[in-house]
């Protein structure tokens, strides 16, 4: 739709709350004559006026103006602008507010320490370069140029025309990858895509992504912590890349937690500098295990990203000889290429540590002793604790640790001895472990108690809380020799897990769940079934048995 505003040079409508108006003048004063000031409650009719003229509009926003700029990106007059959102301070926009800004990328001045770099990042922003002018303009332009100074005049304003490009039409297919992932808008205008599983996130994760194991009979997979959020979110199901090829101007980019194989279409991104492919899942089929595990990504190709800094591959799946992937020689002749981040327990490190022209960031802390998981635990910043390979951990009688919310406990081919307290708010998934209690383990509420092809022997106590899960499956036994096993929470006799019940007390007060496997095209060893069913009825206490069909993925 065509509309004349009447303004030959096209300017920014700079809007902010009296409060506001010294930083929105520093701003201003960024941007030069193209910017108007217009500091104010409500818009009277000098400032309607003049919205309806500007080429776009520069909402500065903090938790003073949040009012007022929703009534003025509401009025009639600011519809169909071209929007450039400044961000003074960390607010949570109200639901009309974000409505009205949709997937619009805006400037954060927090995030930047000096005026020089916000200047940077402010003349980068393509909306300035591409301030419109409208054909009715255009068509008077030239009229008034050629009869002010003739055809040389004409010919200029035609320059400075190509100069200023227009706004870019294109939007985004709501029925498009894009479109279901919640992207809207202009592709060309946005800069980043932070997909962390299911859900899209505000900006992206510099600390990189968190695994958390969850059961398979709780219809939970895995899921991904992310620090900023303080949240876990569920896996994603994207795979198919092809439409993120239209993001030209894609600075960063996370599809951590999705079911990413091919990944060829992101090497046309020539602007990408960060770029996570952390934990890329597929579901598997086993007589003996039923989950999603980690795939092994092929990036041959990956040099086609000349901008690339920074690329995230936690909780990928590895060469299990620790070999390097022919397609990693690559990233060391990439001319900006900076950083690799990936979990401690990638197999690949050992191969490329010291062998490599770029920085290795290893996600997480090691332990190898007592005091280091102790000191890993006090960590605020950790939320990754790997287990060295053949450790042996003895938390001693009198002492108790706690693993964190939020916090997964890693590690293969390892002994922990719990002489003490165990206490477990976070993620225990420690795989081929041996674990020997003698004190007192407590999943509390939030924790999760598993790990494959491992074995715990209990001669104390062991309690699940109520909100926690103890889930034996792939390979894991759990022996009740002796002293006591409660359940508040819940306790899952899953594929491939048993519990076998020699001696001392059994006590399920919340919900014990039995996997059957009928129908399910899995086979399973005879009489499995019936003997975790069995085991189950020997429990005392006044919680529930749940039979669930183990259905075929």
């Amino acid at each position: 739709m065509e509309r004349y505003s009447g303004n030959r040079e096209p300017f920014l409508f700079l809007f902010c709350a009296g409060a506001d108006e010294a930083a929105a003048e520093k701003l201003a004063a960024l941007l030069g004559a193209r910017a108007k000031l217009y500091a104010a409650s409500a818009l009277g009719k000098k400032e309607r006026r003049a919205l309806r003229k500007a080429a776009a509009v520069v909402p500065v926003l903090s938790a003073r103006s949040l009012e007022s700029v929703t009534a003025v990106l509401a009025d009639e007059a600011a519809q169909d602008k071209p929007l450039i959102p400044v961000f003074l301070e960390r607010v949570e926009l109200p639901a009309g507010l974000r409505m009205l800004l949709g997937s619009t990328q805006g400037l954060r001045r927090f995030d930047y320490e000096t005026e020089e770099a916000f200047e940077r990042a402010l003349g980068a922003v393509p909306a300035l370069d591409a301030l419109a002018v409208t054909p009715a303009q255009k068509r008077a332009g030239k009229r008034t140029l050629a009869a002010a100074a003739g055809l040389f005049a004409a010919a200029g304003l035609a320059a400075l025309l190509l100069t200023l490009r227009p706004f870019s039409a294109e939007r985004i297919d709501r029925d498009s990858t894009l479109g279901r992932l919640g992207l809207s808008g202009n592709p060309a205008a946005i800069k980043t895509v932070a997909l962390y599983g299911d859900t899209l996130e505000k900006r992206f994760e510099d600390g990189g992504v968190y695994q958390a194991y969850a059961s398979v009979a709780n219809s939970s997979y895995a899921g991904i912590y992310l620090s900023e959020a303080d949240a876990t979110v569920k896996p994603g199901t994207l795979s198919d890349l092809s439409d993120f090829a239209g993001l030209t101007n894609l600075e960063e980019l996370s599809l951590a937690g999705n079911a990413v194989e091919d990944v060829s279409p992101l090497f046309s991104l020539k602007k990408l500098k960060k770029l996570d492919l952390s934990m890329q899942l597929r579901y598997v089929q086993d007589p003996y295990r039923r989950e999603v595990e980690a795939q092994q990504l092929d990036l041959t190709g990956i040099s086609a990203l000349e901008n690339l800094e920074t690329l995230y591959l936690c909780f990928n799946r590895w060469p299990d000889d620790g070999s390097v992937p022919a397609w990693m020689a690559e990233l060391d002749g990439m001319p900006r290429f900076r950083t690799l981040v990936l979990d401690r327990s990638a197999e690949v490190i050992p191969a490329l540590l010291g062998k490599v022209g770029y920085d290795l960031v290893l996600l997480g802390v090691e332990a190898g002793s007592y005091d280091e998981l102790r000191a890993a635990a006090e960590d605020p910043d950790c939320r990754c604790i790997y287990v060295t390979r053949g450790a042996e951990i003895v938390i001693p009688e009198g002492e108790e640790w706690t693993l964190p919310a939020n916090t997964m406990l890693n590690g293969v081919n390892l002994t922990i001895r719990v002489d003490g307290t165990l206490r477990v708010r976070g993620w225990f998934e420690c795989g081929m472990t041996d674990v020997r209690n003698k004190g007192t383990v407590v999943v509390e509420n939030g924790g999760s108690f598993i790990g494959g092809m491992s074995s715990t022997y209990n001669e104390g106590l062991f309690t699940v809380e109520a909100g926690g899960q103890h889930v034996l499956e792939r390979g894991m036994e759990f022996w009740q020799q002796d002293g006591a096993y409660i359940n508040r929470g819940t306790l899952v006799f899953g594929w491939g897990g048993q519990f076998h019940l020699q001696g001392g007390d059994v006590e399920n007060d919340g919900v014990l769940i039995v996997e059957k496997n009928e129908n399910s095209g899995m086979p399973m060893p005879d009489g499995w079934f019936e003997n975790k069913r069995a085991t189950a009825e020997r429990f005392t206490g006044s919680g529930t048995v749940e039979i669930r069909e183990a259905e075929a993925n």
